[in-house]
């Protein structure tokens, strides 16, 4: 009898040591704001990579969003002769492209062949006037205008080695350009005439926000996932312009 109660403590004991940590999925949401600035526009800036808590951590999944806001000023068509039609097209078009790696762990410019175009989206004032008599003018509204990327999910391993560093001998941060290139077309045809203000002073305002999210399969809890980012954003090299924010749930 007493070996038989022996057997099965034994057995209950094997069955507990068997028992493992559980893997979550957890979600880091990165976000980068530019506020609104006029003409054409680049900002170099940096987000962390995916930084494991634990060695059995692994990412699974990198999904980006970009999405960005215009305002275009208003503006008034004057013909200087009759039946004159005045056509205006303007476009604002940002870019975020992911720099490659240098030594000095800074931001290097994207005039390489490695530089990664992640997303680009943007805006577009575009239209024409009614048939204007010489010296009669159009007032064309302008106002704002919003652009969202549909978002871009990379679960590939050759994507997902862009967002990913060894821990122990590499960089933490990834370095990423935001651009904004501005296209401005204000003419007439047939006939002629002028724009106010001129083409070369009419000055939209761009805003942009990229957000990254890196969904982690891992075993640690939110909080301590979070603190890692908290820790690294410390050293993350931001402009004045933008403004970064992490939170892992």
């Amino acid at each position: 009898m007493k070996a038989s109660i022996l057997a099965t403590i034994a057995v209950c004991t094997l069955s507990v040591l068997k028992v493992s940590a559980q893997s979550n999925t957890l979600q880091t949401v990165q976000q980068f704001v530019v506020g609104p600035q006029p003409d054409g526009w680049s900002f170099d800036f940096q987000v962390s990579r995916f930084l494991p808590t634990t060695n059995t951590d692994q990412l699974v999944e990198v999904a980006l969003t970009l999405a960005v806001h215009s305002d275009y000023p208003q503006f008034t068509a004057t013909a200087s002769q009759d039946n004159s039609v005045a056509n205006w097209d303007v476009t604002e078009t940002v870019t975020v492209k992911n720099l490659r790696f240098t030594a000095d762990d800074g931001c290097d410019d994207d005039q390489d062949s490695t530089a990664v175009k992640e997303l680009e989206i943007g805006t577009e004032l575009t239209g024409s006037s009614s048939p204007l008599a010489s010296g009669a003018s159009q007032v064309v509204p302008g106002g704002g205008i919003d652009a969202v990327q549909p978002t871009v999910i990379l679960t590939n391993a050759d994507d997902l080695v862009r967002f990913t560093g060894d821990p122990n001998n590499s960089p933490k941060s990834i370095n990423i350009k935001m651009a904004n290139k501005q296209a401005r077309t204000l003419m007439f045809k047939p006939g002629n005439g002028t724009f106010t203000p001129a083409r070369k002073d009419y000055h939209p305002n761009t805003s942009a926000t990229l957000t990254i999210n890196y969904y982690t399969s891992t075993t640690a809890n939110a909080v301590t996932v979070e603190s890692g980012y908290d820790t690294n954003a410390t050293y993350l090299i931001l402009p004045a312009a933008g403004k970064y924010s992490c939170s892992t749930h």
